[in-house]
């Protein structure tokens, strides 16, 4: 199962986030992130979906393993939540979207990250 982190103001329409099972929330600002998890089986087309919903300047991603999903409006990329040397090229893309670097940490991306963001 992969996890992954939705964030209500990110989406066009916020209430797809109730077709996922949702393992916690967690507000930062006026917005609510939403830690969901999506099968092996459906990854790619729940991305697609997500992508489709997607506000322009703004990501989501998706974490399991070596394997993290940092989708786009207009892109997606696949990189290692472990090796940040994989990230650059993702990065990049999210600064000429007009997203902050600070922004660009794509926390919680390992489920160790994870307990420690949403605990509480």
């Amino acid at each position: 199962m992969y996890h992954g982190i939705l964030v209500d103001h990110a989406l066009d329409d916020p209430t797809i986030i109730k077709k996922f099972k949702i393992l916690g929330t967690r507000k930062k600002y006026a917005w609510t992130l939403y830690l969901i998890e999506i099968s092996d089986l459906s990854v790619e087309d729940t991305l697609q979906e997500i992508q489709k919903n997607l506000k322009s300047q703004f990501y989501i991603h998706f974490y399991k393993g070596h394997k993290m999903y940092v989708i786009y409006k207009n892109k997606i990329f696949i990189m290692d939540p472990y090796d940040k040397l994989t990230w650059r090229e993702c990065i990049q893309h999210g600064l000429l979207e007009r997203i902050p670097l600070d922004d660009l940490k794509f926390a919680p991306c390992t489920p160790e990250d994870e307990k420690k963001y949403f605990k509480g």
